[in-house]
């Protein structure tokens, strides 16, 4: 690490869940050649907005736009390229990603299934009202 840690909000960082859940290690290489009086407070900020993120991933749902998605994929990525472990909520995101590809194409298949069985019904109804209309004149002959 780039400086020594002074700063009180540390303990706080490492004392929260998300830390305890995936314990962390950040490196900070783009902090390596930073004044010292910057590097620790741009960590800090570093640590606290990943800490953020995670949390936020956590509450994700399918429903999540993509776009929104697509931003968490590649800030979870610069994060990485810090030293923070992000297989975690990464994975989440990218499941999140999948799930949401899946159901599009679900909806896509079950509206052409909509569509096909809409279509045999109106051919069958046509074919009935041709039968019910031939029986008829049949009987309307005799």
């Amino acid at each position: 690490m780039p400086f020594t840690k002074t700063l009180a909000s540390w303990k706080e960082f490492e004392s929260d869940e998300v830390y305890k859940r995936t314990p962390q290690r950040p490196h900070f290489p783009s902090l390596a050649y930073t004044h010292p009086s910057f590097a620790e407070p741009t960590a800090a900020y570093l640590t606290a907005a990943f800490i953020d993120c995670v949390k936020t991933v956590d509450g994700m749902c399918e429903d999540t736009p993509k776009s929104e998605l697509d931003v968490y994929r590649e800030t979870f990525k610069m994060f990485e390229e810090q030293g923070f472990d992000v297989a975690e909520p990464l994975s989440q995101v990218l499941t999140l990603l999948v799930l949401r590809k899946m159901r599009r194409e679900s909806l896509r298949q079950q509206k052409g299934m909509e569509k096909e069985m809409a279509d045999d019904y109106s051919k069958l109804k046509k074919s009935l009202v041709r039968c019910k209309s031939s029986f008829e004149d049949k009987e309307t002959a005799k």
